[in-house]
């Protein structure tokens, strides 16, 4: 069985340590090949220095190695173009402007990218990009094909052709789930998921009472949230929930250890790093808050516990994973003015920006939140508010594709989804796919959605859990025998899955 697998950038540390105990381990040595993939050079180079004799056995293709050989050479034809636009779509659009986006902000200039010449640039790295993937799944012949996260150029262009050819190729969840690995595809779909969500009876009583015993301490505490990176990360998805608060002192003493552990690395391996530098991360929060405050100290207000609103939880901007799985709504102020516009006349539409976006690379201006308080029923919260409170009191909570549409199920409120998540089909999840139909979805979410009796949301707390296997991808302990040893029996456990159509773990 041959698998294409990312790796780079956080997932390059776990990943290589993966396949290098897939081929050392008897029961897989002989039953899996891989095929490793990268985007930088640099990565390409440290996956084959740290694969040692492994490497000769191993096809590893870097893409911008494939981009860059072919750059001075290649000339953009519209047939060709046009061929392609016939397999991505609109895709190639949006590609191009949010590469654009993304160097604008971030104030960097792809090789061979001029300013006079952006437009033809990005469409000619798309392109590039475009045949690099193709190249990899005609040579290769893939039977799974396992990327980052849904962001990132070629990532939406092997899953838009591994659909085409049915080559089944899912993104790893993990970045907000920390000790748990999933799988779902771009296009918000979780197999595991939604087998689990059908055949509920086959859950096992422990996953179910310990589901039953989260959501206690879940709902009688706003300090615990499932989807952001504080407390003692209680993951809904986790295979294992843990109800104890991590104490602030406790989270100083990590990153000194993170701190001590970044400085013993070699200077080559800090940027490849799977996690930040530590002192970057409390720099950026101490200058965050002060930038909050420039930007809505005018504008800021918070809502009564009798004020009838919705909470639109905006993502960041610009997000990879947002032009994939929202890629018609990745502009937050269109949605807030649609809402705006949309909304019953009994109602306020409160917005709360991400807590990550206020870094200085990717803030929005303070015109961003002037602009939106022209429109008398929109009001700013700050964005470092306890969330879960603000969910509470909500009629309903809208979010483009995040992972607080799974504590807003969990809470009992009505979900408005602009974009694709894997728990769409829920229930108390309402999808926006007509725009011109805006006005009677937030009617029938927020007056026509009783609430689920409480075995319902113990079910989908239980599916979470079951749908997702032991292992750590994103933190110190990523690389550990053991954590490798969890994600190899996950990745294993999974591709059964896929190939008998029901689980047999």
């Amino acid at each position: 069985m041959k698998i294409v697998m990312y790796c780079d950038g956080y997932y390059l540390y776990w990943v290589m340590s993966l396949v290098k105990y897939f081929y050392q381990h008897p029961e897989t040595k002989t039953e899996y090949q891989f095929v490793l993939i990268c985007w930088k050079q640099e990565s390409r180079e440290k996956i084959s220095r740290d694969l040692g004799n492994l490497a000769s056995q191993i096809p590893i293709y870097c893409i911008q190695d494939w981009v860059k050989s072919r750059w001075d050479s290649h000339v953009v034809e519209p047939e060709r173009v046009q061929q392609i636009e016939a397999e991505l779509g609109h895709a190639l659009t949006w590609f191009c402007l949010g590469l654009y986006q993304w160097d604008e902000i971030f104030k960097t200039r792809y090789h061979g990218i001029t300013r006079e010449e952006t437009n033809e640039g990005y469409l000619k790295r798309v392109v590039l990009t475009h045949g690099c993937v193709k190249h990899i799944l005609k040579e290769e012949r893939p039977d799974f094909v396992f990327l980052e996260q849904p962001g990132g150029l070629h990532s939406h262009i092997f899953q838009i052709l591994c659909e085409k050819q049915n080559i089944p190729c899912f993104w790893l969840r993990g970045a907000y789930f920390n000790h748990v690995l999933g799988f779902v595809t771009l296009e918000g779909e979780a197999p595991l998921f939604d087998y689990f969500f059908s055949h509920v009876s086959e859950i096992s009583p422990e996953i179910r009472e310990d589901a039953e015993q989260f959501l206690k301490t879940f709902w009688n505490n706003d300090d615990i949230a499932p989807t952001e990176k504080r407390g003692e990360q209680l993951a809904p998805a986790a295979i294992t929930f843990n109800t104890n608060l991590r104490l602030q002192w406790k989270n100083g003493v990590k990153l000194l250890k993170e701190l001590w552990h970044y400085q013993r690395m070699a200077p080559q391996d800090r940027f490849l790093n799977f996690y930040r530098y530590p002192l970057d991360v409390l720099r950026n929060r101490v200058l965050s808050k002060f930038r909050v405050k420039y930007l809505i100290r005018e504008c800021e207000h918070y809502p009564t516990k009798t004020e009838p609103y919705i909470l639109f939880l905006l993502s960041r901007q610009p997000e990879a994973s947002t032009y994939g799985l929202a890629p018609f709504y990745f502009d937050m102020q269109y949605v807030a003015r649609m809402l705006s516009i949309c909304l019953p006349a009994t109602h306020k539409l409160y917005i709360k920006d991400h807590r990550t976006q206020f870094v200085k690379s990717v803030a929005r201006g303070k015109s961003f939140f002037e602009d939106l308080t022209y429109y008398s029923n929109i009001k700013i919260i700050h964005p470092f508010k306890n969330t879960k409170s603000l969910m509470r009191n909500a009629s309903a909570i809208v979010t483009t594709s995040g992972t607080a549409g799974i504590e807003a199920i969990l809470l009992n409120k009505p979900v408005v989804l602009f974009g694709k998540a894997f728990y769409q089909n829920h229930p108390k999840v309402h999808v926006v796919t007509d725009i011109t139909q805006l006005h009677q979805i937030l009617t029938r979410a927020i007056y026509n959605c009783p609430d689920l009796p409480q075995e319902d949301l113990i079910d989908f707390a239980a599916c979470l859990k079951a749908s997702a296997f032991p292992g750590n991808i994103r933190t110190v302990e990523a690389g550990l025998p053991e954590n490798i040893e969890q994600l190899r029996q996950g990745f294993v456990k999974f591709i059964q899955f896929i190939n008998e159509g029901r689980p047999t773990f």
